[in-house]
């Protein structure tokens, strides 16, 4: 899926048009391999690595399958204590805020899954809500 942006015709107020899969689409990807679909903003300053961040989160798999029913948990972010799909999800996140995102494998659980519960290249869809975000001192 390529596409190049050009100036030939007007469809914003900047002149630049997307690429047509851009608009047909309408993907926002919060980095490489996670891709937003939906979004409820929160309050107040946003996440950031080193930060101690509070979130429900529940898991599926890209066919519907629920392999993580919601559940709270706590971790600094940037430390690897989450898969890191979620931790680049939560970045920017501010407290109350919501999230549906959809994570890559090599994002996830790659090409070993976790066996008895996620199959090996497994894509993920998971529902982060952001409880609580402690700022570290810096």
């Amino acid at each position: 899926m390529g596409g190049t942006w050009r100036r030939d015709q007007r469809d914003s107020d900047e002149g630049w048009i997307r690429p047509a899969w851009c608009r047909i689409l309408n993907v926002m990807y919060l980095a490489p391999g996670v891709k937003l679909l939906a979004e409820e903003p929160g309050e107040g300053p946003a996440a950031a690595k080193g930060d101690e961040v509070t979130i429900e989160c529940q898991v599926a798999l890209s066919r519907g399958e629920v392999v993580s029913e919601r559940h709270s948990s706590t971790a600094l972010l940037a430390k690897r204590r989450l898969i890191a799909g979620i931790e680049k999800a939560l970045l920017g996140m501010k407290e109350g805020g919501y999230r549906q995102v959809r994570i890559s494998p090599h994002l996830a659980y790659g090409s070993t899954g976790l066996p008895g519960l996620v199959p090996p290249d497994a894509v993920l869809v998971v529902d982060l809500w952001l409880c609580r975000i402690e700022k570290s001192p810096s």
